[in-house]
């Protein structure tokens, strides 16, 4: 079933890479910026632990990944930033490496769900990577297999309005004006009840194009 999602490799690396470059100027700036100015004490560990935490990367996640960290700086004795900083992507690059499964998932055969079993697919990733178009995929896929498909989203939290406040920055509305979008927004939504993402997104555009309109 992978060969559905088949794609030419250096547009997978290209939309990848524009995909994570907010997180990495973000997050990894962040952490850098705090490695090139301090020396590595117990107040500069907690920092970057809060910072891989409100980067989703999950409680039990960063701490593990912190311990490592420091045990590896101590044996390695590494002393410069670009060290330090070399040492976490190599944690994290490991820590998102896939377990031995024994070919559990997608690859290597088809969803079998049994009689009165669903099939649930989560599907998570950055901006970009193609999410929406995979999980079209995947709903033909299975639609055609005779299954019936469920469509899921996640709910307008916290999480989700951040995120359409960082690709409003991301695309220059500039950081005021996105505050001020997102929570004219969110009043909008709780007001006139608006639950479908065409809703909310023709409520977007109207805010967008009442900002742009010139003043009087």
């Amino acid at each position: 079933m992978l060969r559905l999602f088949r794609r030419n490799r250096q547009e997978e690396i290209r939309a990848t890479e524009q995909a994570v470059m907010l997180s990495r100027k973000r997050w990894f700036g962040r952490i850098a910026r705090l490695l090139g100015a301090s020396r590595l004490d117990d107040a500069v560990w907690e920092e970057i632990e809060e910072i891989l935490i409100s980067a989703d990367v999950g409680v039990d996640t960063s701490l593990h990944l912190i311990e490592r960290l420091k045990m590896q700086v101590g044996r390695d004795r590494l002393e410069s930033p670009a060290a330090v900083m070399e040492a976490l992507k190599g944690a994290l690059t490991e820590n998102l490496a896939a377990p031995e499964t024994g070919g559990a998932g997608l690859e290597g055969r088809d969803a079998d769900c049994g009689p009165g079993r669903p099939y649930v697919v989560l599907m998570v990733g950055v901006n970009g990577v193609g999410k929406t178009t995979s999980i079209g995929k995947l709903a033909h896929h299975f639609s055609e297999s005779g299954r019936k498909v469920v469509l899921g989203a996640s709910r307008l939290d916290d999480a989700v309005w951040e995120e359409i406040e960082e690709i409003l920055i991301s695309a220059d509305v500039g950081v005021d004006t996105s505050l001020h979008l997102i929570e004219r927004l969110k009043m909008q939504v709780g007001r006139d009840r608006l639950e479908t993402p065409d809703a909310v997104m023709e409520a977007l555009k109207g805010a967008l194009t009442e900002n742009l309109a010139a003043p009087e």
